[in-house]
């Protein structure tokens, strides 16, 4: 998905030890270096495209490869993670972007994220122990070790480049490890001095401003904040293994919910968690780091278990090196940039050694006031027909693909998430595999104004009379969380009926 938007007029642009030059039809020729000029741009959240031009000793330099990078990087996502799923999200629209692409689904349950900026990959810890190493572009995975710290939720880097999480359960004291991020070995630093006992640690995070680390820690007893059995905000000192309360982030803070699950920092300092689900949706939370407060931003999608947070720098996608044509000019279609901040500069660099950088550009906001609805609030669909369709409508046709999470809930009808399996009542097939859960997730093309949702009724050769269930756009409970850069519409539920 996404997202380069209004940046650059016809002169961004820098060369390498030459006054600035000039693009387009009747600019000034350039000298020598390297020499940056927009070529296209149709929209605030489009792709564009970018042509460098190389010349040395007053020509152009053919068949010479440029690299084009990110030089200042001001902007940050936030990865989600619910189960199995991992969606990035921009908190500063705030939306939910799209899915992370990728092989999650081969993990266990997720219960810890971690970026690392030395490596540029997301770490991903799962339930039964396993260690993997993610890229942060696509999402594929490496399995770095299937047998890490147990119990372990969330790593941070501390002020000695360690990565650091912590392990506790009713067995063992609560613990701090250092992960070596290649093999996945577990080190033990020493246990925790923690003024209460530790069911667990829920999740950990270094602010990149300050150094400090931050945890969250389930507490066994009173923490002296608010109720027993509560989680709390913590400072960490991971060299004298020492701890400060910074207050509660518990049942309390989140109402509806069950506390904080995970936490993650921006690149300012800003610290954001995620609450896990009980009686409301999954929600983004700004924390202050002072008192432990907390203010919702958005509800996020998968209502799922195993919520997870990390912040990952915002990411140069599509086409990043050229070779220059016989004019010297190495062209960039598609270039892509994911997150709305101000003061972003690119860097090109030819293998001989030049490098320009472009003058400052911003990625603002896009117009996400289009709406989602279902065409109809009902279908009637009769088994054994190949596929059929249900209408989503968006208002208005964006230039930007709309994500959409969709909840599947009550009636008779049932999926396995096997289309093989005997007793599977329907499928969708735009989302092979996720029909069977109580939720599934598809992308509505840019420009789309009516999205026809693929539905198939499974012949069982079984007679059962009608069956039906609903669908919901969204989350459970139909209040705009799991769309991504739209909202929900007036018709936020269908009812489908299978006759038999």
């Amino acid at each position: 998905m996404s997202t380069s938007r209004t940046i650059y007029a016809c002169a961004l642009l820098a060369l390498l030890a030459l006054p600035l030059g000039a693009c387009g039809v009747g600019g000034v020729k350039p000298g020598n270096g390297l020499v940056f000029a927009k070529i296209a741009s149709t929209g605030s959240f489009d792709p564009i495209g970018i042509e460098v031009t190389l010349r040395r000793g007053g020509s152009t330099i053919a068949g010479e490869t440029i690299t084009l990078a990110l030089a200042n990087n001001p902007g940050m996502l936030l990865v989600h993670g619910s189960r199995q799923y991992v969606e990035r999200v921009d908190p500063n629209l705030p939306s939910i972007l799209d899915p992370l692409p990728g092989a999650f689904s081969n993990t266990g349950e997720i219960s810890g994220l971690h970026y690392d900026p030395a490596r540029n990959v997301i770490f991903v810890q799962d339930t039964s122990d396993n260690l993997y190493s993610g890229d942060s572009l696509t999402g594929a995975l490496t399995l770095v070790t299937t047998n890490s710290c147990e119990y372990a939720k969330g790593l941070a880097l501390d002020g000695l480049g360690r990565h650091i999480t912590g392990e506790a359960d009713e067995n063992a004291d609560p613990t701090i490890y250092q992960v070596d991020p290649d093999d996945g070995t577990c080190i033990a630093l020493g246990e925790l001095d923690y003024a209460h006992g530790i069911d667990s640690f829920n999740g950990f995070a270094t602010d990149p401003v300050s150094g400090t680390i931050y945890a969250i820690i389930d507490s066994e007893e009173d923490a002296g904040v608010a109720e027993d059995d509560e989680r709390n905000l913590v400072s960490i000192n991971t060299v004298a293994l020492t701890s400060s309360i910074v207050g509660s982030v518990s049942e309390d803070a989140t109402p509806g919910g069950d506390g904080c699950a995970s936490i993650a920092m921006g690149v300012n300092g800003q610290l954001y968690m995620i609450s896990g689900e009980n009686d409301v949706y999954e929600t983004l939370y700004t924390v202050n780091k002072a008192t432990g407060a907390v203010a919702p931003i958005l509800q996020l999608g998968f209502d799922d278990d195993g919520e997870s947070l990390t912040s990952q720098p915002a990411q140069l996608r599509g086409t990043l090196t050229a070779v220059t044509n016989a004019n010297g000019v190495a062209t960039f279609p598609g270039v892509m940039l994911d997150c709305v901040a101000g003061g972003y500069t690119l860097s090109a660099t030819a293998t001989g050694g030049e490098v320009a950088v472009s003058n400052p550009f911003d990625i603002v906001a896009p117009d996400m006031s289009a709406t989602v609805s279902f065409a109809s609030a009902t279908s009637t669909f009769s088994e054994g027909v190949a596929v059929q369709t249900i209408d989503i409508t968006v208002s208005e046709a964006q230039t930007h693909p709309i994500f959409l999470q969709i909840h599947i809930s009550g009636g008779s009808a049932r999926n396995s998430g096997r289309r093989d399996f005997p007793t599977n009542d329907y499928d969708f097939p735009q989302a092979p595999g996720q029909g069977g859960s109580s939720e599934f997730f598809v992308t509505i093309p840019a420009g789309t104004t009516t999205f026809a949702l693929q539905f198939v009724a499974v012949a069982d050769g079984s007679p059962e009379g009608s069956q039906d269930l609903e669908l919901t756009l969204g989350n459970e409970e139909g209040t705009g969380g799991g769309i991504g850069l739209a909202v929900a519409g007036a018709q936020t539920t269908h009812t489908i009926t299978i006759n038999d």
